[in-house]
């Protein structure tokens, strides 16, 4: 259903996953659009209790794509502000708790 994050549902949890794990996670702007709109189908499937995200690969997630920000224009970076924005705000909001099962490097 999405190119850069899955889910999976059972036992009344959704694990969301960051499925690009050959960027390390690293987030495209396409991404964070993929995770609000997954965020908000769990939020009113009746059979989710709870949310888990996590990141597949070695890390859970480095932050925002590079390669967006180096060429983002000041239109883009408005709008990847008020997308990271508008996630925030409706993980925030949701009736539901949400885990993060953060993996990367053991020091």
């Amino acid at each position: 259903m999405y190119e850069f994050v899955t889910v999976e549902k059972g036992d009344g949890i959704a694990t969301l996953t960051f499925n690009r794990p050959d960027k390390m996670n690293s987030m495209p702007m396409r991404m964070v659009e993929e995770w609000l709109a997954a965020m908000k189908q769990l939020e009113t499937d009746s059979e989710v209790r709870v949310v888990i995200i996590t990141g597949k690969g070695r890390a859970f997630c480095v932050g925002g794509d590079i390669d967006e920000y180096v060429a983002a224009t000041p239109e883009w970076m408005t709008m990847n502000n008020r997308t990271w924005l508008n996630l925030f705000r409706h993980m925030e909001m949701m009736r539901k708790p949400i885990i993060g099962a953060v993996n990367g490097p053991k020091y």
